[in-house]
C-alpha cells in the first residue's frame, strides 16, 4: 500500500484536494451543508492558506530550510499552496462534523471548552497521520531545526514539532473565526 502512495504521491495529493472542493461544492450547491459549515470551509481554506503560504515564502527565499522534498513537486509551489489550503479547509470541516457528533447544540455560539478540546484533538491526530504518511511514502517532511525539535522518528525519518504547533494555533484561530461567522449569520437572520 505504502508503494502505490510512494509511486504516486503527488497525484493522489492533488487528487484528494479536488475531491475535497468537489465534495464540498456539491454538498453545498445541493443544499446538504448549510451556509455556516460553507463559510467554515472557505474560513479553514484562509486559515490554512495564511501558514502555507508563509511557510513557502520562508522555504523559497531560504530564510530558513523548512521542507525537505524527496519527490519533487511536479507543479510550481503556488499550486501546492492552493491544494493544501484546500487540504486545509477540508481537515477543518471533519473538526467540526466531529464537534456535532459528539457534543450537544448548539455549536459554536461561544467559547466551549468541549469544542476546542475536540478540534485541538483531531488538528493534532490528522497532522500526525498526514506527516507520517507523507515521510514514509518520500513525499515531503519538515526540517529539523532548533526551533523545530524532532518529537519522534520512523524508521530515521523524523516527525517534527512544527505540524503540530501550526494545527495548535490553527485551531484557535479556527474556532475564533466560526464563532464569529455564527453570530453574523444568527444576528442577520434577527
Amino acid at each position: 500500500m505504502l508503494q502505490i502512495v510512494k509511486n504516486n504521491f503527488w497525484l493522489i495529493d492533488f487528487s484528494i484536494s479536488a475531491a475535497i472542493l468537489c465534495i464540498i461544492l456539491l454538498l453545498y450547491y445541493k443544499k446538504y451543508i448549510s451556509n455556516f459549515v460553507w463559510l467554515l470551509f472557505w474560513a479553514g481554506v484562509l486559515t490554512g492558506f495564511i501558514w502555507e503560504l508563509t511557510l513557502t515564502i520562508i522555504d523559497a527565499l531560504n530564510l530558513a530550510d523548512i521542507f525537505v522534498f524527496n519527490l519533487q513537486p511536479p507543479v510550481h509551489c503556488i499550486f501546492i499552496i492552493i491544494s493544501h489550503s484546500i487540504w486545509d479547509g477540508g481537515l477543518f470541516i471533519i473538526g467540526v462534523a466531529i464537534i456535532y457528533i459528539f457534543l450537544k447544540k448548539p455549536h459554536f455560539r461561544s467559547f466551549k471548552l468541549s469544542e476546542i478540546i475536540l478540534l485541538i484533538i483531531w488538528g493534532q491526530l490528522q497532522s500526525f497521520i498526514i506527516e507520517i504518511v507523507s515521510i514514509q511514502s518520500s513525499g515531503w517532511m519538515y526540517n529539523p531545526l532548533w526551533w523545530n525539535p524532532v518529537l519522534f522518528s520512523i524508521k530515521d525519518k523524523p516527525v517534527t514539532l512544527l505540524p503540530q504547533f501550526i494545527w495548535l494555533i490553527a485551531c484557535f484561530v479556527f474556532y475564533h473565526f466560526a464563532i464569529i461567522i455564527n453570530k453574523r449569520l444568527h444576528k442577520n437572520l434577527n
